[in-house]
């Protein structure tokens, strides 16, 4: 029982001979070994969510670059975009490999998803907001989606960790435009102290499946496995 890792049993023994003695330390190790089972389990589990997540955010500043990189293609074979604008392209693309060096620097320094610590600094909400619409912008793009941008309050200062909230917003942004019918709504305000960033789209949204929207990389369709890790 015990060498197949069933150790779903208690042993009780209530004198208090020798026999109750060994049933005591017998119950003692199958404790333990029962616990370090479950951290075992865990810190598994743990990896794969890290994984998970290493691929799941990657994959928006890959995107976007991607999106220049085709853009870049396009209008310079064809002579039709001026060097200011190859230089903002350049200078936005060089952005996202920062944002790339700086998340998988995070994963090398972290053990499991729970002990990132947020690196928070002042920054302009308008500042933030234009770096958001931007990529946006570019992914909605992508696939053919209109995407309509509120900006509200945007003179305002926000104490954020901005590598993160680009991730987060990165990852509503590429659900919304998975599933958007053909539009998104991008609303970026400040409100009693806190960023709010909400993202809507008008696809048909969640059927049956409330409960388990917040659960790690749920998606809908299980055979998108390779594609997408959810929200």
């Amino acid at each position: 029982m015990i060498a197949d890792n069933e150790l779903d049993f208690h042993v009780s023994y209530e004198n208090k001979d020798e026999m109750g003695t060994l049933c005591k330390e017998f119950e003692m190790m199958r404790s333990d070994l029962a616990d370090n089972n479950r951290k075992m389990w865990r810190m598994i589990d743990d990896e794969k969510a890290l994984r998970n997540a290493i691929a799941h955010d990657i994959r928006s500043p890959l995107s976007i670059l991607r999106g220049y990189q085709e853009m870049l293609l396009e209008f310079v074979s064809a002579e039709s975009i001026k060097t200011e604008d190859v230089i903002d392209i350049l200078q936005t693309g060089m952005y996202q490999i920062d944002r790339i060096e700086h998340f998988t620097e995070n994963m090398r320094k972290m053990s499991h998803l729970e002990q990132r610590e947020l690196q928070c600094s002042e920054i302009e909400l308008s500042e933030l907001a234009k770096k958001i619409e931007a990529e946006a912008a570019m992914l909605s793009k992508k696939e053919s989606k209109l995407c309509k941008v509120e900006r509200v309050q945007e003179q305002n200062i926000v104490k954020v960790d901005e590598e993160l909230v680009m991730e987060v917003t990165d990852n509503l942004l590429e659900n919304a435009v998975r599933y958007a019918q053909k539009s998104i709504a991008l609303q970026i305000k400040k409100k009693d102290g806190f960023l709010i960033i909400s993202v809507e789209d008008d696809g048909i949204g969640f059927v049956d499946t409330e409960e388990k929207v917040t659960e790690p990389f749920y998606h809908k369709n299980p055979q998108d496995d390779l594609k997408h890790f959810g929200l």
